[in-house]
């Protein structure tokens, strides 16, 4: 039988708008990894839709009664927050057994923060900077390997040598990183080999209160952002301040540091908040470069390194039950691929109310008028009311998720669309 394609393509086209005061000691950070051991399943397990659901090996059709239907929690999921500048939410994007990975590689080598001098000449320590700081070298373990080929993947299969090497930092109460850019000033890129291009901020842990990721120049506005109240602080201070993220494990705040111009976005003002007394919060800075990072710079371990290491980890991406994935394939347009986006038997769902209604597809003159007898347009075209049944109710909650928790109601009705051979 001929294999069904689980992806969707389509374009966006509305606007959807902390430094040393005293170290944690290798004690607590023991505590911490080994009280992560117990969440290692939470994420990524398999799914599982009731066992009233069957599939007929003669036919391959999953047999389940649409009202019985429950809609699919996704590996990961996306929200886009903003559009100028692109920020994209990611939620469960690293898994529990990755973050405890990463926090143990990272744990010795953890060093006071540093930061450029004011002539951008040297990194210096500074109170504008006050958390640590460890790096973790490229390829270090087969995880390693695996989290830096998602990183890549996301942004439209980078290559992962444009990648920085992953810089974890640690905050403990009153340590910060007041407002700053990602970006480098145009007379220091020659200095630096390129520019930064895009962050990722991963949260690894975050015992605290407070500690937020904060857009200062973004600022809080309830009808566009009260509805990611669930991931932004929304609180009676929050319309005087920039959109603040909340600190929640294994998810990702992604953004272009580049306009569409090719300029430096001022928009891309961050700051690291310090958590209150007695938290703790753990990050991972992804930083993708324009050009390729020099291997200096890199600090590669290499393949002999990784086929004489330990670790038997398969990257999750290829396990049975693959995550959604998602790639950002332009810019300008904005154009996102998303993998397995519906489910077999949504789709099946979907062509079995459509099959009954197909007909000739029908354009518009440029006076709005129905043109039937234009070459232009040749396939066959049926419609699904909206919220025909839960399956569908679902499919387009999802639609309008991933759009930044847009509204339902602003998706159209889902139109399904046939192609035979020759037609176009």
């Amino acid at each position: 039988m001929a294999r069904f394609v689980y992806s969707v393509l389509f374009s966006i086209i509305i606007g959807i708008y902390v430094f040393n005061v005293e170290q944690v000691r290798q004690t607590s950070l023991s505590i911490l990894v080994k009280s992560l051991t117990y969440f290692q399943n939470t994420y990524f397990e398999e799914e599982i839709i009731e066992s009233r659901q069957t599939i007929d090996n003669s036919t391959g059709m999953i047999q389940l009664n649409p009202s019985e239907y429950k809609c699919l929690d996704h590996r990961y999921k996306i929200r886009m927050i903003s559009r100028e500048p692109l920020i994209i939410y990611i939620e469960k994007f690293l898994v529990p057994y990755e973050i405890r990975h990463l926090i143990e590689l990272a744990a010795p080598h953890f060093a006071p923060s540093l930061t450029h001098d004011d002539d951008m000449a040297k990194l210096v320590r500074s109170d504008y900077r006050t958390s640590w700081t460890a790096y973790i070298d490229r390829q270090e373990t087969p995880v390693v390997k695996c989290i830096e080929d998602r990183f890549a993947r996301f942004q439209g299969n980078v290559d992962s040598g444009y990648l920085e090497t992953l810089q974890v930092v640690r905050y403990t109460a009153d340590q910060e990183y007041k407002p700053h850019f990602d970006w480098f000033p145009e007379e220091e890129i020659v200095k630096h080999g390129s520019q930064r291009i895009t962050t990722f901020f991963t949260y690894l842990y975050s015992n605290c209160s407070e500690g937020e990721t904060e857009f200062v120049n973004i600022i809080f506005n309830r009808s566009i952002h009260g509805k990611f109240c669930d991931i932004l602080v929304c609180d009676e201070t929050s319309n005087e301040t920039g959109i603040r993220f909340r600190p929640i494990s294994g998810n990702s705040v992604f953004w272009y540091n580049i306009d569409k111009q090719g300029q430096v976005d001022y928009y891309t003002h961050h700051a690291g908040r310090p958590p209150k007394a007695d938290g703790l919060k753990i990050g991972l800075n992804t930083w993708t470069r324009s050009k390729y990072v020099p291997t200096k710079l890199r600090k590669d371990v290499g393949i002999p390194n990784l086929a004489g290491c330990n670790y038997q980890y398969l990257c999750i991406e290829h396990r049975k039950g693959s995550t959604t994935k998602t790639r950002i394939i332009s810019r300008t347009p904005l154009i996102i691929y998303i993998d397995n986006f519906l489910s077999p038997y949504e789709i099946q769902h979907l062509i079995e109310l459509a099959t009954p209604l197909f007909s000739q597809s029908q354009i518009n003159d440029n006076n709005g008028k129905r043109l039937h007898d234009k070459p232009y347009r040749t396939s066959s075209t049926a419609f699904i009311d909206r919220r025909e049944t839960p399956v569908v109710e679902c499919i387009e909650h999802r639609f309008a998720q991933f759009q930044g928790n847009l509204h339902p109601e602003y998706v159209e009705p889902l139109q399904v669309v046939k192609y035979t051979f020759g037609q176009e």
